[in-house]
């Protein structure tokens, strides 16, 4: 994409100086708004109205490109999953080969429940933490 990841505009790197030029008009209220309603509109449609349910479980700035007119596109679905219908797993079997998927410094707290986690509430809960 033209205009990188959202990684960088949020957190230039300052070493550089054709980088910091780049990403010198920092992402003013309104740009920042708009891009967070492209994240959550794109998360709508994964979970919604995709014919199977899709989970990211990667959802970060450095997984959102931005295009020339800084519309923000989520990408990087290297961990993205189906969305399993959790009233299939049988309760009598405790054990599963589920694992812990995304990037590390945030786990959902839908991740230490067995109910909850496949469910799209870990990509919306990591892009709540973004936002804040």
């Amino acid at each position: 994409m033209v205009n990188g990841g959202l990684e960088e505009w949020l957190h230039p790197n300052e070493k550089e100086d054709d980088a910091h030029d780049k990403y010198s008009q920092s992402l003013n209220l309104l740009r920042r708004l708009n891009i967070a309603f492209d994240i959550a509109s794109a998360l709508l449609y994964l979970h919604h109205h995709c014919s199977e349910p899709i989970v990211h479980y990667d959802l970060k700035p450095s997984n959102v490109l931005l295009d020339d007119d800084m519309v923000g596109h989520v990408g990087d679905f290297g961990l993205a999953r189906f969305l399993v219908d959790t009233t299939r797993i049988s309760s009598t079997n405790p054990s599963s080969s589920i694992g812990l998927r995304g990037s590390s410094g945030y786990a959902a707290p839908a991740v230490g429940s067995n109910v909850l986690l496949l469910t799209a509430s870990f990509c919306v809960q990591k892009y709540y933490m973004q936002l804040s």
